[in-house]
């Protein structure tokens, strides 16, 4: 496992959620838009 999946799985672990609405699937985080956006900035 390379370390972008590695850092990705640990995301969606700590502070994502996955959805599936109509064979439609999503990735979402959850964090502070102020204190967490350089990180937010770097994953995007």
């Amino acid at each position: 496992m390379d370390e972008f999946i590695a850092e990705l799985l640990g995301i969606i672990i700590g502070d994502g959620n996955l959805s599936n609405v109509q064979k439609h699937y999503r990735i979402g985080f959850v964090g502070d838009p102020i204190n967490d956006k350089e990180y937010f900035e770097y994953i995007k």
